[in-house]
């Protein structure tokens, strides 16, 4: 973990995270803030290493030595970086609880495959409209 952290310098400024930001939020306003683009700042904090840009599993949770690295150059305390994260709902969202984060294949396991599923989601009662005249002016259901 030092390794990371030794490479990972604090930024000249930083942000405290507004209540219930995301991380792609907070590095936007530190971004604009630095006058720097996203995916600089993410690199200069450890985030996109190995990508040009953060990892999508970065969302849900970051593997320890990233989150110590993070936390370093942003000043930020561990709570806030997690908090910054989907973990953060991990008590009242089961699948966000059980998947878990392998810092050392950078990667997030999914023991609940249908709460990562790729595609959109829908209610097929949604779907089906009530044939009003806006849905039907806007091509949806009884058009």
């Amino acid at each position: 973990m030092t390794d990371v952290t030794d490479r990972h310098r604090p930024l000249a400024r930083s942000l405290v995270p507004l209540p219930e930001e995301s991380l792609p939020g907070f590095l936007l306003r530190l971004a604009h803030r630095l006058g720097r683009s996203p995916g600089r700042i993410a690199g200069l904090c450890g985030l996109a290493a190995y990508e040009r840009r953060p990892p999508a599993y970065h969302l849900i949770g970051l593997p320890d030595d990233i989150a110590a690295a993070f936390a370093a150059t942003t000043r930020l305390s561990w709570p806030e970086v997690n908090d910054l994260t989907l973990r953060r709902y991990a008590a009242t969202y089961p699948a966000l609880a059980k998947a878990q984060v392998d810092s050392k294949t950078h990667t997030v396991a999914q023991r609940e495959y249908w709460a990562f599923n790729a595609s959109s989601r829908y209610c097929p009662e949604c779907l089906s409209g009530d044939r009003s005249a806006v849905q039907s002016a806007h091509g949806g259901p009884g058009s």
